[in-house]
């Protein structure tokens, strides 16, 4: 049995991360995959790329990607996720992420 095992929403993702004291990073869902017994809980942040030549205003006021996935990467189990999903809109703001990542 392999599956999407349960899935929040943006809104209800934000409020997952406030009670557990994350409240400034801006997940985009929050999910839970099961395949043959084990689970994968992970975050989803979509990135919204840059605007023709404009930096995306989230990008702007946290003055960079690297500042974006900073809160992402912590080792306390303050946020009991295994993965971030990063959907990037196309190959060139892919690479620029795993570059940073």
């Amino acid at each position: 049995m392999c599956g999407l095992f349960q899935w929040l929403t943006t809104l209800d993702t934000s409020v997952w991360l406030r009670e557990r004291g994350r409240a400034h990073l801006r997940a985009d869902g929050y999910g839970v995959w099961l395949q043959d017994g084990r689970c994968l809980r992970f975050l989803v942040h979509v990135d919204p790329g840059p605007v023709g030549e404009v930096i995306a205003e989230r990008e702007r006021s946290t003055a960079g990607l690297g500042i974006v996935l900073a809160g992402y990467r912590r080792t306390d189990p303050v946020i009991p996720v295994g993965v971030v999903l990063v959907i990037a809109g196309d190959a060139a703001r892919e690479a620029t992420w795993s570059l940073i990542w």
